[in-house]
């Protein structure tokens, strides 16, 4: 049984309450009361989680089913805040949201930098990929026969694209959480997700557009490659061009220009896609992974963020949480089963693929845990399953419970079992009193501003150094790093290509003449 509903849609603002009228009536005041209300609920159980070490994905997932039918949303209060003629205005403001948190997602992956990446890496990423997408494959046929949907055959590559992703941005959060982001197991997973992301993304371009028009698929995908090649061998270069001509030793990068001309680059590229048949994400996508600059990269990340996951983003998180109703399960005994196989898929995947490629044994559950986390693309692909009738209500429940339950797992799973400080104990005899007559003695020497220089370099002066027992100074100079966690791993990668932070970077030489270098 399908449901019509006619309204008249007012985008001014109202008269007020002086004219008797009810302000919640008219879309702009009503956007402004939900995103008001969804950013502070959004905030609060993200505190409230904290403790528990649930990262934002998963508080943004739960706000969403929090306010949808299976909770609030059944409420007459509630039907006030969110009226059914308010749902168009949600759904622009919340999809132009994704494609700048898309946009942004693009720029902190730097795909560039996955050159410096092994083949072992790379083998398990392909591995990473291939294995979820059949073992999704396996759970929907079996998911159809035992609580018997009525779809199409086709909705298999839904759940087998979903648990093929891995959240980059929620991954390197999460590493940054737990203090992992330079060690051993950090920097292999943060290569392993850049990989499986992008492999994601070239199924998504792909598979989708067949699944979704079958009839005319080559048209859309032609177009879309077309475009990509276009943006990769042209685009970029003249971004390279500008930028080169633009930017000099003096120029701020915080200049307006800059940022203007990054979100015109988002809104033409996501509509050019969306005009080619595929979707508005791709060209979003596209636009942050060729920009050539990754200084402005860092800048635009760390400015934009707050903006859109913080302030805009929640909108999309909400339209996805109303379409979240528990009531539509009605086999739980069965659902449980499917979700807890479809949680356990990617790890144990994962883990095998390691252990073909030889990884260390201490590296091998934590990769295939943290592989197991989830990202906005995952929910994407599931609302656009929903949304082409690919999916039914109770396969978008199962597989929405699915990905809160293997992203939120991930971080206390892995702060139990990972304990980096217990493989460190042969260290613990590399100390002063240790060492031998004559061996070098290496300080690192942090340095948060200039006036901390003169102290150093007084304290080295009355350390008696001498050649035959030398001292090394290595001297950092610390500098405020944008915010975001994945925004430090772009900041991270421009140091190992010597970009313009690595020249803050000093080493200072104690040589036996108290000179230094």
């Amino acid at each position: 049984m399908v449901s019509e509903a006619c309204f008249i849609l007012n985008i001014t603002s109202t008269s007020g309450l002086w004219q008797g009228e009810n302000p919640l009536t008219d879309s702009l005041p009503s956007l402004l009361v939900q995103l008001a209300f969804i950013i502070f609920i959004n905030n609060s159980l993200f505190i409230l989680l904290k403790p528990l070490h649930q990262p934002r994905f998963v508080t943004d997932i739960l706000v969403g089913v929090l306010i949808g039918p299976s909770f609030l949303g059944k409420t007459k209060f509630f039907s006030h805040f969110f009226p059914l003629k308010t749902v168009t205005t949600l759904e622009t403001v919340g999809y132009l949201s994704l494609d700048l948190y898309i946009f942004l997602m693009a720029l902190e992956m730097d795909v560039y930098s996955l050159r410096r990446a092994t083949r072992r890496e790379f083998k398990i990423a392909c591995g990473a990929v291939l294995l979820p997408m059949g073992m999704g494959i396996g759970l929907f046929f079996l998911a159809q026969r035992l609580l018997n949907f009525h779809t199409e055959p086709t909705g298999c590559l839904f759940w087998g694209l979903t648990l093929t992703v891995t959240g980059f941005p929620v991954v390197s959060n999460i590493l940054k959480n737990l203090k992992l982001l330079d060690s051993g197991i950090g920097k292999m997973a943060k290569s392993v997700a850049k990989m499986t992301d992008v492999c994601s993304w070239i199924l998504v371009v792909i598979i989708l557009p067949i699944r979704l028009s079958p009839g005319n698929s080559q048209s859309p995908i032609a177009s879309t490659l077309a475009f990509i090649l276009l943006c990769i061998y042209v685009i970029r270069p003249a971004l390279s061009w500008i930028i080169r001509r633009t930017f000099t030793g003096n120029t701020d990068l915080n200049s307006d220009y800059y940022f203007c001309f990054a979100l015109i680059g988002v809104v033409i590229c996501s509509f050019i896609t969306e005009i080619c048949g595929t979707y508005s994400i791709i060209g979003a996508f596209v636009f942050g992974i060729i920009m050539p600059n990754r200084e402005l990269a860092a800048v635009l990340i760390e400015k934009f963020d707050v903006f859109v996951s913080g302030f805009l983003l929640p909108l999309f998180f909400a339209i996805s949480g109303r379409r979240f109703n528990l009531y539509n399960v009605h086999h739980w005994h069965i659902v449980c089963l499917i979700v807890v196989m479809t949680c356990f898929c990617k790890i144990f995947s994962t883990v095998l693929i390691s252990l073909l490629f030889n990884v260390p044994t201490e590296k091998i559950w934590p990769l295939g845990i943290l592989m197991n986390a989830k990202g906005i693309l995952a929910l994407v692909i599931l609302n656009l399953g929903r949304d082409k009738k690919v999916l039914s209500e109770e396969e978008y429940v199962v597989i929405m419970l699915a990905m809160v339950i293997t992203t939120g797992m991930v971080e206390p799973i892995l702060a139990s079992i990972y304990k980096p400080s217990r493989r460190q104990k042969q260290f613990q005899r590399r100390t002063i009193q240790r060492a031998k007559i004559g061996a070098e003695l290496r300080v690192l020497a942090c340095l948060h501003s200039v006036n901390n220089t003169s102290g150093i370099i007084n304290l080295l002066d009355i350390s008696n150094a001498t050649k035959q027992s030398p001292i090394y100074v290595f001297a950092p100079y610390f500098v405020d790093a944008p915010a975001r966690s994945s925004a430090l791993v772009v900041v991270h990668d421009t140091l190992k290509n010597g970009g313009l932070h690595a020249r803050t970077h000093r080493r200072l030489l104690l040589r036996p003449n108290h000179q230094h270098a």
